[in-house]
């Protein structure tokens, strides 16, 4: 296995870490050429070809816990097929933030230029959606960590900031066709300031249903292209493939 692409993605991506903040990394591998071309057992005996398209690892603990996620090539352009919303700032996590060969620098670049476009949009709406729901209904999901600050602000103010950086980015991506995903000036003090506690949950509820507006008018104008070309996608998976294992 080789991985060809690996970038922090979380809290210290979005320059909104802090002291405990853990380490999140994402990436993408190519997999052992047994992986991509099943053995004469597995095609024609009782062995289950199972294709390795995710590997999830965990090291430390608290500040010094280290997870990581990494993504076979093939899996993850389908995943930007599919809108999968959670990958979507990888492409543009660049710079000190991420390592990478020419296979990472060129299947990154293919993805911006051809399966970023605006069916993005409604998974994308709706995981803004899903963190709203987090914070505004203490019965929902918490982790047992934040049950102090939820009681002490009366909400998740974790998953408040995220929610007003999700809608934030989104704004900016569907509007312009890129993004930072490293907050900085004003926006990234307003989100470090719901963390903080600064803001009220009413405050950040109405401010969140504002954006939700602007959210749903940024794709209007976009200037994203309306979908995915697969058949260019599947023509490039193939050849990437071919190339890598000198098939």
């Amino acid at each position: 296995m080789e991985v060809i692409f690996k970038t922090v993605v979380g809290s210290k991506l979005y320059n909104l870490s802090t002291k405990d903040s853990d380490t999140d990394f994402k990436g993408v591998f190519f997999s052992p050429i047994e992986n991509i071309l099943p053995t004469l057992e597995q095609t024609l005996g009782l062995k289950q070809f199972v294709p390795m398209n995710r590997i999830e690892t965990v090291k430390g603990e608290g500040e010094n816990k280290v997870e990581t996620t990494l993504y076979s090539a093939k899996y993850f352009i389908e995943m930007f097929i599919k809108g999968n919303p959670t990958v979507t700032e990888l492409p543009y996590s660049l710079g000190e933030f991420a390592t990478y060969n020419r296979w990472g620098d060129e299947l990154m670049k293919f993805i911006r230029d051809n399966l970023i476009t605006k069916h993005i949009f409604s998974s994308y709406y709706g995981y803004f959606n899903d963190q709203i729901r987090g914070f505004e209904h203490k019965t929902g999901k918490c982790r047992e960590k934040r049950q102090e600050t939820i009681d002490k602000f009366g909400f998740d103010v974790k998953m408040g900031m995220h929610s007003y950086r999700i809608a934030m980015q989104g704004i900016e991506l569907f509007s312009t066709g890129t993004f930072n995903p490293t907050m900085s000036g004003e926006k990234r003090d307003i989100a470090f300031g719901i963390r903080q506690g600064k803001y009220s949950r009413e405050w950040l509820i109405e401010t969140l249903n504002q954006l939700k507006v602007e959210l749903k008018e940024s794709i209007n104008n976009s200037p994203l292209p309306e979908s995915p070309d697969v058949e260019k996608a599947h023509e490039f998976i193939l050849d990437f493939n071919k190339r890598y294992y000198q098939v």
